[in-house]
């Protein structure tokens, strides 16, 4: 990090300038009076903030500054910094880099050490949140969708567990199938905003829930025109508490119709955060005594070790294994407050630990120590999984870990 001391005695400034996302007046003076003294304006589209620049009477020379140009661009900008001349960023409308191009240029700049001084004004997605009606005290802003369905879905499938408030933007052409895949993957019923035309003539707001929203966008004419802010509320405890609940019923109706396998394998797909418990448990549950039955017939003829008859194997293995389970399952709540306090591979850490030693008093006080060694490791490698999981959702988007998951249970 750059101390004020450290800047170059003899620079310019990057000043990134919010402008007004629709009515002019909501220019601050201070904005309209650093761009009136800086040297160059650097601005996402020339043309469309010329008419800015004309409305305030400031001519000044102007660069763009885009998505496309924006690696190059910054080397001309940081020219001009050097040499003592300062420069202001600009975007299309409301604040440079939020959505918008700007974030190579503020990161070289601040990297060689030049000032880079904010002047704030109006944003879409902060002056949206303001007049939504929704929970502020947390939001997540995800920037654009994808501009495909599928993609779009999968996005918001990631994000359905969300507690957070979610604020995205959205074009008009697009903002109907929008609203329709919330509706499908979020539900019907979640509350969701919408903002169009910000600040402009027609500033309109359509709130409510998800598959009225989209009704009523269809039914009003100039439900596709203008730029638009999607708000959507977090989930709530109860649609997190009915997600695992509707697993559960899940995995008894493809118990029905599947062999164990398959069954586990579709319980992985669905409701993130609780198939590997229930999937690991399903597994383990139907393999787990006849693995430990087998082993009754084959640890004694090559390691002269004395385990129990098959019948009891199976009862020991089972009952230790559900209890292991359960309390694996359990510690999710545990781990998820623990990992917030502690960085999670020490989590990870202690508890492979904690199962190592147990192992190795088994092997020290019991004459079954193959047994339970083989037992424990078991048990490691399926009650390990709900915490894992609590540690890798935080981390690894739920894609890579379903992707994962899939080939897990598919040997």
């Amino acid at each position: 990090m750059n101390s004020e001391s450290e800047l170059p005695e003899q620079a310019g400034t990057l000043y990134i300038v919010a402008t007004p996302i629709g009515n002019l007046d909501d220019l601050s003076p201070r904005a309209a009076a650093v761009l009136s003294r800086v040297a160059v304006i650097a601005a996402e589209d020339t043309r469309h903030s010329g008419r800015l620049l004309q409305h305030l009477g400031i001519s000044k020379p102007m660069m763009a500054l885009h998505e496309h140009n924006e690696r190059d661009r910054a080397g001309q900008v940081l020219d001009k910094l050097a040499a003592c001349q300062d420069v202001a960023l600009i975007s299309d409308a409301g604040t440079p880099l939020i959505s918008d191009p700007g974030f190579v240029l503020v990161r070289e700049a601040r990297a060689r050490g030049y000032r880079v001084t904010p002047v704030p004004g109006a944003c879409a997605l902060i002056s949206a949140l303001s007049a939504a009606g929704l929970p502020t005290d947390r939001f997540l802003f995800e920037g654009f969708l994808p501009s495909k369905s599928g993609a779009r879905k999968a996005a918001l499938d990631r994000l359905a567990r969300e507690s957070a408030t979610l604020v995205f933007y959205e074009s008009p052409h697009r903002i109907v199938d929008t609203v329709g895949d919330i509706a499908e993957v979020m539900g019907a019923e979640r509350e969701l905003v919408l903002a169009r035309e910000l600040t402009k003539t027609f500033e309109t707001f359509y709130a409510g829930a998800a598959a009225h929203v989209r009704q009523t966008l269809e039914a009003d004419p100039h439900g596709s025109r203008g730029e638009f802010v999607v708000m959507v509320r977090g989930a709530s405890a109860e649609e997190l508490s009915v997600g695992a609940a509707e697993a559960d019923r899940v995995l008894a109706l493809l118990l029905t119709e599947l062999p164990v396998k398959k069954a586990a394998k579709g319980v992985t797909g669905f409701a993130p955060g609780w198939q590997m418990a229930l999937g690991a448990m399903l597994l383990s549950t139907a393999s787990g005594g006849f693995i430990f039955g087998a082993m009754t017939f084959v640890v004694p003829r090559y390691f002269e070790i004395s385990l129990p008859t098959i019948s009891t194997s199976v009862a020991v293995t089972g009952l230790l294994a559900s209890i292991v389970y359960a309390a694996a399952s359990f510690s999710q709540i545990g781990v998820g407050w623990l990992i917030d306090r502690v960085p999670p591979k020490w989590v990870l850490f202690s508890v492979g630990v904690g199962q190592v030693i147990f192992v190795a008093l088994a092997a020290r006080f019991t004459d079954y120590a193959l047994f339970f060694a083989m037992l424990i490791a078991m048990s490691f490698v399926f009650g390990q999984i709900p915490i894992t999981d609590t540690i890798l959702s935080r981390y690894v988007p739920d894609s890579w870990r379903a992707r994962a998951l899939s080939v897990k249970f598919m040997i």
